[in-house]
């Protein structure tokens, strides 16, 4: 329904596009004068190619055939695992570990080494993390150690550093 205070508008017989705006307060449709068919056509091709764009960063990335592994000797553990990505050249790549079967990821995991870790690792098969579970966990034993490879699509810009959560104390 139509409130009465809004005029009606003609049809001037002129082509019109219709642009939809957003604000922080309401979305608004307002309709522009096309002056030409060329106009037309490129401002079409802009709304196809801009939807491509948006549409194409949709696809999350997927980590398949996580395997692991103890040394022995040193008792590292050597992370194993393939990452597909259509849509970015490069992700971040972090590690959780779990000493209760999964329930918590409070396990520190700082000593980490290999190419499958950190900003800026390429997807690929066969990625590589080798963490030293002795100097970031020393003393504890688990059957039920569990692992994450958490990624992100985002990565961190190349002049920044990942800084792990933790509790520092403040002077």
């Amino acid at each position: 329904r139509i409130p009465a205070a809004c005029p009606a508008r003609r049809w001037s017989g002129q082509p019109r596009l219709g642009i939809l705006r957003l604000t922080p307060f309401a979305l608004s449709l307002h309709s522009l004068p096309v002056s030409s068919l060329s106009d037309f056509r490129l401002f079409t091709g802009f709304l196809v190619a801009l939807a491509l764009t948006l549409g194409s960063h949709a696809a999350p990335p997927v980590v398949t055939n996580v395997n692991t592994s103890q040394s022995f000797l040193s008792k590292q553990v050597e992370i194993r695992y393939d990452l597909q990505d259509a849509d970015s050249a490069r992700v971040r790549v972090s590690l959780l570990v779990s000493e209760d079967g999964g329930g918590t990821w409070n396990v520190p995991a700082q000593s980490l080494i290999g190419f499958g870790f950190g900003a800026g690792v390429t997807p690929g098969r066969d990625r590589y993390i080798l963490w030293n579970a002795p100097a970031d966990w020393p003393g504890h034993q688990s059957s039920l150690v569990r692992f994450r490879v958490v990624v992100n699509d985002d990565p961190i810009p190349a002049d920044m550093a990942l800084i792990p959560a933790r509790t520092t104390p403040m002077f």
